[in-house]
């Protein structure tokens, strides 16, 4: 019914690759989970028609970078009337290192954007969001801190002639996943996948 996509530099058998894009070509829903932007690492002649191709046709995007090993995001609503988003708190932070996922064609919608923050430390949301401007953090320590670099995406749902329902996110360390609002958008982003969008509650679902 779903397949959860969560793996980093595989070199399948070509007949295990081709389940996998026989499972997406019928339309198959999916969740793509951050380092499946490159899921390939062939090294012969697959290199140019496979490792980027395959995330490109399918998620959007090839890996393009990210915006630093000492870094960490704060991860912001902007589509709040999208049932994957019910119940996330906008303004997050998470220990993730940002992802450039700047420009999605047309087939990717953009959920939530995700700022770079110069630093691993634990930040909370105290300004609002306006576009083109700087974030102003608060750390453990109360001192102050600006973000850095442009806003990418961090989730976008796919919608297209070949899926009718797939989701991408960049958001995926392994702390994030104690944090409610990281649970709510994985849970709310399965349902939704599935076509369950009635089922999930206006605050947002949550493991029993």
């Amino acid at each position: 019914d779903l397949i959860v996509i969560f793996v980093r530099f595989l070199t399948l058998p070509d007949a295990e690759r081709a389940a996998l894009a026989a499972y997406l070509d019928k339309g198959g829903p999916f969740i793509s989970c951050r380092t499946s932007s490159h899921l390939f690492n062939y090294r012969d002649e697959r290199k140019n028609t496979v490792n980027e191709a395959f995330p490109k046709k399918y998620f959007g995007t090839y890996y393009q970078g990210h915006h630093g090993h000492r870094g960490s995001q704060v991860n912001y609503v902007s589509q709040k009337d999208h049932p994957i988003t019910r119940g996330v708190r906008s303004g997050f932070w998470t220990s993730d290192f940002l992802y450039i996922a700047n420009d999605l064609p047309d087939f990717c919608t953009p959920l939530m954007l995700g700022k770079s923050l110069d630093g691993r430390h634990a930040a909370t949301f105290i300004a609002p969001v306006e576009p083109g401007q700087n974030w102003i953090l608060a750390k453990d320590d109360a001192a102050r801190i600006n973000t850095q670099g442009d806003a990418h995406p961090v989730v976008w749902t796919i919608s297209n002639a070949i899926t009718p329902r797939g989701v991408v996110t960049t958001i995926a360390d392994d702390n994030d996943f104690a944090l409610d609002s990281v649970k709510r958008l994985y849970i709310n982003a399965i349902y939704w996948s599935l076509d369950r969008d009635s089922e999930i509650p206006t605050a947002g679902s949550m493991l029993k």
